[in-house]
């Protein structure tokens, strides 16, 4: 068995997902109950209730917003030097 401490995040997140789909009782007599399916559903309605679909779509909005941006930056700094450059040429 897996010590607790050295699960990874999403480990633990399938933990917590799991207890509660199977309860504190008996585990197996849940699990048993379901097909692949109903697993899906369980696990996918745990999920959503967790909220970390929301908070994945909100980080990668921001990383993706702040990746944008930085390219924008970098771009523009490049643009200026090129001009720069040509001034001095014409000049």
């Amino acid at each position: 068995m897996v010590s607790p401490l050295n699960l990874t995040g999403l480990n633990v997140l399938s933990l917590q997902c799991a207890s509660k789909i199977l309860g504190e009782g008996k585990p197996e007599l849940v699990y048993n109950d379901y097909d692949r399916d109903g697993w899906v559903e369980k696990v996918e309605e745990q999920l959503n209730k967790s909220g970390l679909p929301s908070v994945i779509h909100k980080l990668t909005r921001e990383l993706v917003d702040s990746a944008r941006k930085n390219a924008l930056i970098s771009e523009t700094a490049e643009a200026i030097r090129l001009v720069r450059e040509l001034r001095k040429k014409e000049g």
